[in-house]
């Protein structure tokens, strides 16, 4: 199988050099020198087997969030989650206090905590995340697909947004009143499969319009990049696209380089419902929801890719291997 290699200072590996990688690696195999540390997609980690019929391994729509420097891996209805030092080793947390089967957990670090919400639940918060214990802040929204995120400024945002030819929405939460929220609820961009080819739905992208899901917001340089997932969770097609905006609230304005992460071939294609990370030297990262849907339609696993911005503040994803 094809490994993916941790990139070094901040750049992408070309797919020679990754072969180049590997065949230094398997000569280094019996002389003593430590190897790179490398990893597989999708990623080994002990994928849950469903409660109910047919019986499949699934796990999707991850988040990743750095925290007490340890990497903390979320995932829809995998009974809990993961942390790590590096990425390639992880320790499995059964919580408590936590509603862990809800779907598409979005969780943000703040202020010497975690911050935990799902669909259609409210908001859990935990200092010590490795014990497991969560309590309940606030039931004040209970939203579709969200995605929580702190500013700079120390302001928060919750982005959601499932639906079919729908919409992605923010809003603005108040951290001094427990997180609730502040002001009314904000239109980003809606569903465009006339305009945009690969939100149409199937495999070929010739269906009607998408499932428009799995927000996610990251901020490089002053620019505010808003990554949603189109067209569905169980085609190859699946991938995400992104809006940049001046400010949290926009307005928004569709990047023409979507979808920037993008798989539709292989037995395990898909890169859709992620998450944009830095990790601890800075470099960016793009774990993302794969899809093999062969017993069941969400039958899914997790791939993680390099991702980079470019001179021109374009988002993109190396999904080769």
């Amino acid at each position: 199988m094809p490994r993916t290699t941790i990139p070094r200072g901040g750049k992408l590996w070309s797919a020679a050099a990754a072969v180049l990688l590997l065949a230094s690696t398997v000569a280094l195999r019996g002389s003593g020198v430590p190897r790179p540390r490398t990893f597989a997609n999708p990623l080994n980690i002990d994928y849950r087997f469903m409660t109910e019929p047919p019986s499949r391994r699934e796990a999707a729509d991850p988040a990743v969030v750095l925290f007490g420097g340890d990497y903390y891996l979320f995932a829809s209805k995998s009974g809990g989650y993961w942390y790590s030092k590096d990425m390639a080793e992880w320790t499995f947390v059964t919580p408590h206090g936590l509603p862990i089967e809800a779907y598409a957990p979005a969780v943000m670090a703040y202020s010497g905590a975690l911050y935990y919400t799902a669909c259609d639940i409210g908001l859990y918060r935990t200092t010590d995340p490795k014990a497991g214990q969560w309590e309940l802040i606030n039931d004040a929204f209970k939203v579709g697909d969200p995605d929580l995120f702190a500013d700079d400024d120390g302001r928060v945002y919750l982005y959601y947004g499932l639906s079919h030819n729908g919409a992605i929405s923010g809003m603005e939460l108040d951290p001094k009143s427990g997180f609730r929220p502040l002001g009314q609820p904000f239109e980003c961009f809606r569903a465009s499969p006339a305009l945009h080819g690969w939100e149409r739905r199937g495999e070929d992208n010739l269906g009607d319009g998408p499932w428009i899901e799995g927000s996610w917001m990251t901020k490089h340089n002053g620019i505010y990049y808003l990554q949603y997932a189109a067209p569905g969770t169980e085609y190859k097609t699946y991938a995400d696209g992104v809006y940049t905006a001046p400010r949290p609230r926009g307005p928004f304005t569709y990047a023409p380089s979507s979808p920037f992460s993008f798989k539709p071939t292989g037995f395990i294609g898909g890169a859709g419902h992620s998450a944009t990370f830095q990790d601890k030297q800075g470099r960016y990262w793009h774990i993302a929801t794969m899809t093999i849907s062969v017993k069941h339609q969400f039958e899914r696993r997790l791939g993680l890719f390099p991702a980079d911005f470019d001179s021109d503040g374009v988002l993109h994803a190396n999904t080769l291997f």
